[in-house]
């Protein structure tokens, strides 16, 4: 793992950060602003794959091994984005650099989409857009068709600012929320009424209305939710991905789908992207497909410049650093 100093002794100040990320003006007059004493030097035309040799730092989507290698002084990278299975691993490590990312900048957005997604389920909504689609207006019962929400379970695999984002939304519909992580001593976020480790995940399955993903891609959860684990699911279960695809066994997920067992599924990511055109996936009428998109939101920049910018000041004042990434653990 990346050491990670904390202190203004264990770290030298930064003097020019490398920006391989497209930035307006505005934000570029924000981290002037913020930083007077420091050089930006801004190289997204180049894709954010420009040399670093003189960099202290860098900020951007991804960094490349030969950019890790060729960057003598490089002592911090600070991502976009939140997930970080795309990073040289052994080039980060054998360079001591710190790694940071960028999460939360879209709990709200993912929070919101999640949501989304259980309403429509709740509502019919995929059943009534096809009906709309064929100009056809449905006036058979839909009493049998709907659920409420209130008084519902959701379990969430993680406890991230994305699963708490999204435990608030669905505390506010009146549902039971139990979050589900890796360690247990760490205090309970709010809007969580329970949260136990990963060890207790087959007890709660079964009460389960509605179980999302909200965990990262590692070792240790590919293939977390198999065809074993979608058994113990209630029948008529929900689940909703927007982790990474290969988190759940997606043919194992396609036969629950079809047999019924799962109600219906939400997914935003898929295994692999893009999901192939022949995926049954794309015809079944209890699936919502979204491409990927949970992370959009208008205000998604601005959220991750803010962070960047505060870890800069938190690195010159010798502070701790939000979002410090384990590499040996992928998050």
């Amino acid at each position: 793992m990346s050491s990670h100093p904390t202190t203004s002794q264990d770290r030298a100040a930064l003097t020019r950060i490398v920006v391989g990320v497209s930035l307006s003006p505005a934000y570029r007059d924000r981290l002037h602003e913020a930083h007077p004493s420091l050089t930006f030097d801004y190289r997204a035309e180049e894709g954010g794959r420009s040399d670093l040799g003189h960099a202290d730092a860098f900020i951007g989507w991804q960094i490349s091994d030969e950019q890790v290698r060729g960057a003598g002084r490089l002592r911090w990278v600070q991502l976009m984005s939140a997930g970080v299975e795309h990073l040289p691993v052994a080039a980060l490590e054998a360079s001591d650099v710190v790694v940071t990312n960028a999460s939360g900048a879209h709990a709200i957005n993912i929070g919101e989409h999640v949501m989304a997604m259980m309403l429509a389920f709740a509502r019919q909504l995929p059943f009534l857009v096809r009906e709309q689609d064929q100009r056809r207006w449905f006036d058979g019962s839909m009493r049998e068709r709907v659920f409420e929400l209130h008084g519902q379970t959701l379990v969430i695999l993680g406890t991230g600012q994305i699963a708490t984002a999204l435990a608030a939304r669905a505390a506010g519909f009146g549902m039971r929320v139990v979050g589900v992580r890796r360690h247990d001593d760490r205090p309970v976020p709010s809007g969580f009424d329970e949260v136990v480790t990963l060890d207790h995940l087959d007890e709660y399955l079964p009460v389960a209305d509605h179980l999302a993903v909200c965990v990262p891609l590692t070792a240790s959860t590919r293939h977390l939710i198999d065809a074993r684990r979608l058994g113990l699911l209630k029948p008529g279960a929900h689940f909703f991905n927007i982790g990474r695809g290969a988190v759940i066994d997606q043919d194992a997920m396609i036969e629950a789908l079809r047999s019924g067992h799962l109600a219906g599924a939400g997914l935003d990511v898929t295994d692999p992207e893009p999901l192939p055109a022949d995926s049954p996936l794309w015809t079944m009428p209890n699936v919502l497909i979204t491409s990927h998109s949970s992370g959009a939101s208008p205000h998604y920049l601005d959220r991750a410049v803010g962070i960047a910018s505060d870890n800069i000041a938190r690195w010159q004042a010798g502070e701790p650093l939000r979002n410090v990434v384990d590499l040996d653990e992928g998050y």
